[in-house]
């Protein structure tokens, strides 16, 4: 059996609702509270509302083919690219409205949305 070791990221803990690998290896954290947290051996990287985040309750994370993160908020979507880190927001004039609990990726690589709304899909 495998050890479970405990890694602190800041000095108080933290909510984290999500985790994904990026395409690159590095693991991003979807936080209640504190945005979208990057976690690698040179330390944390905090993506927030302060870099156009759109709010900094995250409930889940995932990463597409294009090394995008696709974070889910109460209510819309935030996306980053983790290359340029350029972040857009997806609300209601993207028929993104709603909460948004949970993102997953199938087989074929496209990105299901769990929302208060029913189900979306992003045809990446």
């Amino acid at each position: 059996e495998g050890i479970i070791e405990k890694h602190m990221i800041f000095q108080t803990p933290v909510n984290v609702a999500g985790l994904v690998e990026d395409l690159n290896g590095i693991l991003w954290l979807a936080t209640i509270g504190k945005g979208v947290v990057r976690y690698d051996e040179n330390g944390v990287y905090e993506v927030t509302t302060n870099e156009g985040l759109a709010k900094n309750y995250c409930y889940s994370i995932n990463c597409d083919k294009n090394n995008r993160l696709w974070v889910s908020h109460w209510p819309g979507i935030s996306s980053i690219d983790v290359n340029t880190m350029q972040i857009k927001i997806y609300g209601g004039e993207h028929r993104m409205s709603g909460d948004f609990y949970n993102i997953w990726q199938d087989h074929e690589k496209h990105l299901w949305f769990a929302s208060s709304e029913g189900q979306k899909v992003q045809k990446t």
